[in-house]
């Protein structure tokens, strides 16, 4: 089997991104600020992507440990507010900005969090932002360690006893640290240890089918409303034994256990295949591009984890703009070439395209670029 099946052949997947990027040894630190107060989110967005916010100490100065920068990415700033201050008595873990998006998540969101590891006493976990820490992204803080009483959402500036601020565990194409991977071993081993304890057998008989294939047609019929195409992809696998799971309906400890226990996974570009974090490196991976475009947090899973995935191209390339990112879309995918060449070295049969529902994804396809060249 070859690892890319590439549309466009004359273009390597393959990425010099992280040519520099390495494990650090030194160890990670963290600084503590006594009386410090957390101003919550702000819709600023000058010189920064994600808004303002963060930690000022006693004296009113801007705690620069309290900036989040990695890659693109960054948050955070001083701006003044009303000097009204709510107050807690007590130690509170900064975890930073926080918003329901499961790549951000795994890859910027939990980046401080190393710190449950080894160092937790109980302190709060504060966090900013307009979503509240709930579904997989809470059962993730569980399996990580931390209560639910114990997260609080900064809505307004607040005062604590003591903020402990935790240096990043990994920066982009700079280095990783043995503690990021760390922090998803630990959620793994908690979630894989509850089913062992309570539902090893209900587990067993559900997932016993060790050709997995994580679809998205559902969600993006129902959420999103910009990719299309991918049923034929999904009737492929089906036809070819794998069992099809929509990940959006089942909970982050039932993803942990496939991710371990399956032989075979494929999956459409995007969140999904960033699960491998969790994964203990056996599984067989198929991830199949829905745009030219590399998915570079994917690359840097596969560097760090030392496990090699197998891509497969299903864009339509006539009307795919190479412009287009993975989180945006719209994405017009299909039986390609690459695809054929992929199941012909796989042993496997092909689902027929239906016309009518070809032109139909089409269709809809270019509705949405029209709609949004016009906005």
């Amino acid at each position: 089997m070859k690892r890319f099946y590439l549309e466009d052949s004359t273009e390597s997947y393959e990425d010099k991104f992280f040519d520099n990027l390495v494990m650090r040894e030194t160890p990670l630190g963290f600084v503590s600020v006594k009386n410090a107060i957390v101003l919550p989110h702000r819709k600023d967005y000058s010189n920064t992507v994600w808004g303002k916010g963060g930690v000022i100490d006693q004296s009113g100065e801007y705690v620069k440990e309290s900036f989040y920068k990695n890659g693109w990415v960054t948050f955070g700033g001083y701006y003044d507010y009303d000097g009204k201050v709510n107050v807690i008595n007590g130690s509170a873990i900064y975890l930073g900005y926080f918003f329901k998006h499961w790549g951000h998540f795994l890859k910027d969101i939990i980046n401080r969090m190393w710190i449950i590891l080894e160092h937790y006493h109980n302190e709060y976990v504060v966090y900013l932002g307009d979503d509240d820490i709930s579904g997989n992204y809470l059962e993730f803080m569980k399996m990580l360690g931390v209560p639910e009483d114990k997260l609080i959402r900064i809505d307004k500036a607040t005062k604590f006893s003591e903020i402990i601020i935790p240096e990043l565990s990994y920066v982009l194409t700079e280095y990783y640290t043995k503690e990021y991977l760390d922090i998803f071993n630990r959620v793994r081993e908690n979630c894989l240890s509850v089913y062992s304890q309570n539902q090893s057998d209900y587990m067993e008989n559900q997932y016993k089918n060790k050709k997995i294939y994580f679809s998205r047609v559902a969600f993006s019929r129902g959420k999103r409303a910009k990719e299309f195409g991918e049923e034929f992809i999904e009737k492929t696998f089906e036809l070819n034994g794998y069992k099809i799971l929509r990940p959006e309906t089942l909970s982050l400890c039932e993803q942990i256990y496939i991710w371990n226990n399956a032989e075979t996974i494929a999956c459409i570009n995007g969140t999904i295949p960033m699960n491998l974090l969790f994964s203990n490196g056996q599984v067989k991976v198929t991830v199949l591009n829905k745009t030219c475009n590399k998915h570079l947090n994917l690359l840097l899973i596969e560097k760090i984890k030392n496990i090699f995935v197998t891509y497969v191209d299903i864009y339509d390339t006539k009307h795919t703009s190479k412009k287009v990112s993975l989180g945006a879309g719209p994405f017009l995918m299909r039986i390609t070439n690459s695809f054929t060449d992929f199941c012909k070295d796989s042993g496997y049969k092909l689902s027929n395209e239906n016309k009518g529902k070809l032109f139909l994804n089409l269709l809809k396809f270019k509705l949405i670029q029209i709609k949004r060249l016009i906005k």
